[in-house]
């Protein structure tokens, strides 16, 4: 089964298991937002793996006036982002695979949760480069999502403090199966390696504002922006 149709299958229910799945839900989220600063109320802003739009709904709510572009290979996921921003005029949707599709402006700030992480490495790579190219100058890219540490003992401490903290979530079995099955199509490289990565592509000011586990924000801004 195609990574896009696993998440047109599981959409109804993604937005309820984030918080049984990511420990740290809220501060990993308002963490991707804290990095955003603009010079304008109506920043454009492209949502890389939009899904069911519960990024864009974070930074809709600390920037109302922000125009925002979803794009995202799932339908069904784009659905239920319209559904949540219904008589919002200022969102737009794409239906298509982010790392081909040609975009034809250029964005204040670009950001993703939780997608790029099933992306092999060169075509993280080759999205680091697009995403350098799509920004406008003193822009930002925000990609808060899942690492892997360069420490295989450390990476396999990790994973049993999160399974530690799934079982405490009393989450029905045929939800955790689903889950799995998701996670069968991560490919997540280390945090340390992706920030290279955006470096080498003409990033500035390249950090990580939060981790925990192998939840990480990660951020690289284009020609200074102040941080």
């Amino acid at each position: 089964m195609h990574l896009k149709d696993v998440f047109n299958q599981y959409s109804q229910d993604y937005d309820a298991n984030r918080r049984h799945f990511i420990p740290c839900y809220d501060t990993f989220y308002q963490a991707a937002i804290s990095v955003l600063q603009f010079d304008t109320e109506s920043p454009k802003i492209l949502d890389l793996g939009a899904g069911t739009g519960l990024l864009s709904a974070f930074v809709l709510a600390a920037y109302p006036q922000a125009q925002i572009t979803l794009i995202d290979q799932a339908e069904n996921m784009l659905d239920l982002a319209r559904e949540r921003f219904a008589g919002l005029e200022q969102i737009d949707y794409i239906a298509a695979d982010y790392t081909t599709h040609q975009f034809s402006e250029k964005y204040d700030a670009i950001v993703s949760a939780l997608s790029i992480h099933h992306l092999p490495n060169e075509k993280k790579r080759g999205l680091y480069k697009s995403c350098f190219a799509n920004l406008k100058p003193q822009g930002i890219f925000v990609n808060a999502d899942q690492v892997l540490s360069p420490d295989p003992e450390i990476e396999t401490q990790f994973i049993s403090i999160w399974h530690d903290f799934v079982k405490t979530r009393q989450i029905p079995d045929d939800e955790l199966q689903s889950y799995y099955h998701r996670t069968s199509f991560d490919q997540t490289a280390p945090l340390n390696m992706q920030m290279a990565w955006l470096l080498a592509e003409g990033f500035s000011k390249v950090d990580c504002i939060f981790k925990y586990l192998n939840f990480a924000v990660f951020f690289g801004v284009k020609q200074g922006v102040q941080i």
